[in-house]
């Protein structure tokens, strides 16, 4: 592996000192696990949330103490499993512990995750009265055929009672959706953005479904059972995904975002501008000073640790300067808009076209990447090759 030449670092790169602005949450309950995901939770232990409650504030406590709290934060993530799988005193007892010691910047941005089952008036209301202001909702498909093959535990019939009053309630509102699916054609995932559209979302994230190692679809797809559809299919749902959405006005922003002017996720903004950020619970990595530190992903293990008062930290990523300069621009060239080679130099201290003009040959001949002026980033014809572009940053 080549590395950057060292006369091209500097050691005082100005991103190793940056503040955390942002917070993350894990909250590792769900109904039941879905066949293709491989996320970090546990599935059917509701007895477990006043003690992963009671190991959280641990976590916090021991996390911030020489923090002078409520730390001013301008974006709050929730996330999971299923937040909103907690009892609305559960989900009370988690919002007033991270008021405690987080205080959202007045112009902030607090999103939680959620399933359509468990989301009732109720917590919407509890939600709003704690300055949740974003909603991100697992809605994957409006087919209920696709849902079952998707093993969601809501039908298109409880989506239509549910969502009028979810936007009644909330003026951000993500849905999420899997297109790529089994038995999907072009039509239907057509029909799902037509669907997801009549509600007026403020932001859509599309996901084109992946079969991960260690899931039960992993599992079935090793047993000969067809699990994905063909690669050519999937870019032309992807085509038209883009094709839709931006003449409906959204931005396509990130290779799976799509927001309404004013609405990109601000939270997500920080992972692919690789800014630092608190993050708690199963699971977790934060990123501070330039290090990674991830928590076991173990729910019950997490718990047993913090109780006991002991560390539950599992890996410690503290990369070379130019190994973590590859990463942050693999991360920064998921954002449609590219990045600007000036500020990325001011901040990393280093030129990324040095990485840019070892790629390949077939990569610039394919006219995946452009460089225009101070901008560079994946094209339109680029994106659906962005795993190979990054595999080869990664490489470099």
């Amino acid at each position: 592996m080549t590395s950057i030449p060292a006369s091209h670092l500097s050691i005082n790169a100005p991103f190793l000192r940056e503040i955390p602005r942002s917070v993350y949450v894990h909250v590792p309950f769900c109904l039941h696990r879905c066949g293709y995901c491989d996320f970090t939770l546990i599935a059917g232990r509701d007895e477990l949330i006043p003690a992963y409650l009671q190991a959280l504030e641990i976590e916090l406590e021991t996390t911030l103490l020489k923090k002078n709290y409520p730390i001013i934060v301008e974006t709050i993530y929730l996330g999971g499993g299923t937040p909103t799988q907690l009892s609305a005193e559960s989900l009370s007892h988690l919002l007033t512990l991270l008021k405690r010691y987080f205080s959202l910047d007045t112009k902030g941005e607090y999103t939680i995750e959620a399933n359509p089952v468990g989301l009732t008036a109720d917590k919407l209301k509890l939600l709003n009265e704690n300055g949740v202001n974003r909603i991100s909702l697992g809605v994957q498909a409006f087919s209920t055929h696709i849902l079952k093959t998707l093993e969601r535990d809501h039908t298109p019939e409880y989506l239509a009672t549910l969502l009028p009053i979810v936007f009644r309630n909330c003026t951000n509102v993500s849905l999420d959706l899997i297109f790529g699916v089994p038995g999907m054609s072009l039509e239907s995932w057509e029909d799902t953005l037509v669907q997801a559209l009549s509600y007026h979302p403020q932001h859509l994230s599309t996901y084109c479904l992946t079969i991960e190692k260690g899931t039960s679809f992993w599992t079935r797809q090793s047993h000969g059972e067809t699990m994905q559809i063909h690669n050519d299919l999937e870019a032309e749902m992807f085509a038209l995904t883009n094709k839709i959405l931006t003449s409906r006005g959204y931005e396509h922003y990130e290779v799976s975002s799509y927001a309404l002017p004013g609405f990109r996720s601000r939270h997500n903004s920080i992972y692919w501008q690789a800014k630092p950020y608190y993050a708690f619970g199963p699971g977790a990595s934060r990123f501070i000073d330039g290090v990674r530190e991830t928590n076991d992903r173990s729910v019950t293990r997490y718990i047993r640790q913090f109780i006991e008062h002991r560390s539950c930290k599992i890996e410690r990523d503290e990369l070379p300067l130019y190994e973590r300069i590859k990463e942050l621009l693999i991360v920064g060239l998921r954002q449609r808009d590219g990045i600007s080679r000036q500020n990325f130099t001011s901040r990393m201290g280093v030129d990324p076209c040095i990485l840019i003009e070892k790629l390949p040959p077939n990569i610039h001949e394919q006219h995946w990447l452009e460089i225009k002026g101070d901008n560079i980033r994946i094209t339109d014809r680029g994106i659906l090759f962005y795993d190979t572009i990054a595999h080869h940053l990664l490489n470099t």
